[in-house]
């Protein structure tokens, strides 16, 4: 693909939706063919640059230097994402006049800061190297394509693509963390105890089975699924209890019952607070809304 540059004018509505597109392309930079940007965007080594938006650049063919206001001189090579923060000087270069191959994608938008820090490419930590990644390069080609026809809600449509950019660089954050394949396999044998259908198990019994102690399992559980152990089983029997009050004929106390819970009290009491309704009122509104003329069975 040879170099291509798009830049977009956001409107009023754009805006409003949290997240909207202000350029992307892919870069073939080589001395022999230079970059053509807008003049907000051209730069040199010497000075620097300074853009009013997020950019995230994947760096897929060479190698250089990359510096910003936080961090001092830092390597990348080819599989390294950039993130460059608004208003933060920021300079990088290509490594003896390698070629240096890149996509990018400017954006901007209210959602943006909670989601920036989580994926660990803060302004302090604005490099990490992934690898080639042939779904992350698809992800680019796709913006670039709808940027490219700017047909009705295309900016909508990039958006949707950028979050899924994002969450395949939070992805690749975890996937470091858990590169030991026995801990996928120690996950999924733990849900599969924790969603059990016939079963209540105790959590120290659950760590037991997977050869750890409680505190140990909770931990790598939680780091892993970003809920405790206990949280994931009882979100389980929620999604289930929501299933049998809709398409079942269980009476709630039955439900209850099949799913562990020590009383039809205690599950009415927990069933409201994660749902805002009593299993009651819940089934009530699943069968008027499927069959209006059809009463509820409690």
């Amino acid at each position: 693909m040879n170099s291509i540059f798009q830049y977009f004018i956001a409107s009023k509505f754009d805006r409003e939706w949290g997240l909207n597109i202000l350029n992307c392309g892919t870069l073939r930079y080589s001395l022999s063919d230079p970059p053509q940007h807008p003049d907000s965007y051209q730069f040199t080594w010497k000075k620097g640059r300074m853009l009013h938006e997020y950019q995230l650049i994947y760096l897929v063919e060479g190698s250089g230097t990359f510096e910003n206001t936080f961090v001092g001189k830092q390597k990348v090579m080819a599989g390294t994402m950039i993130m460059l923060h608004p208003k933060v000087w920021h300079r990088y270069r290509h490594k003896n006049m390698n070629v240096w191959n890149t996509y990018w994608v400017g954006f901007e938008g209210s959602i943006l800061t909670s989601i920036i820090d989580k994926i660990g490419l803060t302004k302090e930590n604005p490099t990490k190297f992934i690898g080639y990644n042939e779904n992350i390069v698809k992800i680019y080609t796709d913006i670039i394509s709808i940027g490219q026809q700017e047909l009705a809600g295309y900016q909508q449509l990039m958006a949707g693509e950028v979050m899924k950019l994002l969450g395949h660089v939070f992805a690749s954050k975890k996937r470091t963390e858990f590169n030991d394949h026995s801990v996928d396999i120690i996950i999924q044998q733990a849900k599969t105890l924790l969603t059990h259908r016939s079963s209540d198990y105790q959590m120290e019994y659950i760590a037991n089975k997977l050869n750890m102690g409680y505190s140990k399992f909770r931990k790598l559980f939680k780091n892993y699924t970003g809920m405790s152990p206990g949280e994931f089983q009882m979100q389980h029997k929620i999604r289930r209890a929501e299933e049998l009050l809709s398409f079942h004929q269980h009476s709630i106390k039955e439900i209850a019952f099949e799913l562990g819970f020590e009383s039809a009290q205690y599950f009415n009491r927990i069933f409201k607070k994660k749902i805002g309704m009593t299993p009651g009122e819940y089934r009530t509104t699943k069968l008027n809304a499927y069959n209006p003329s059809q009463k509820a069975t409690q």
